[in-house]
């Protein structure tokens, strides 16, 4: 699992670290993406281009910034072409958006 870019980590998982034998360097962080943000501060990581399977910093999702961030980022590829202040979905709503 050598990388040869930074931004091959995307692509990896918890997992992938764990299974080839990095166990230990996850145990003092909250995530992949937390380790290679320590590891590598002066890179700009961006956390939609990590994997699903991996989970975002601690706290990362408290922040409405990164909240929005990732609220545009769904909307573009769903089609979402304006947000209407005035638009305020019921949570029952929602279902009909879930993929079955």
């Amino acid at each position: 699992m050598f990388s040869k870019k930074l931004h091959d980590w995307y692509s990896f998982t918890e997992y992938d670290v764990i299974k080839n034998g990095g166990w230990s360097l996850l145990r003092g962080q909250t995530s992949l993406q937390g380790l290679l943000e320590a590891t590598y501060p002066n890179f700009n990581w961006e956390t939609e281009k990590f994997t699903k399977a991996t989970r975002a910093p601690r706290g990362f999702w408290l922040n409405v910034d990164n909240q929005r961030s990732e609220l545009e980022r769904i909307g573009q590829a769903l089609g979402v072409k304006e947000v209407s202040a005035s638009f305020h979905p019921m949570f029952r709503d929602c279902d009909s958006l879930m993929p079955a």
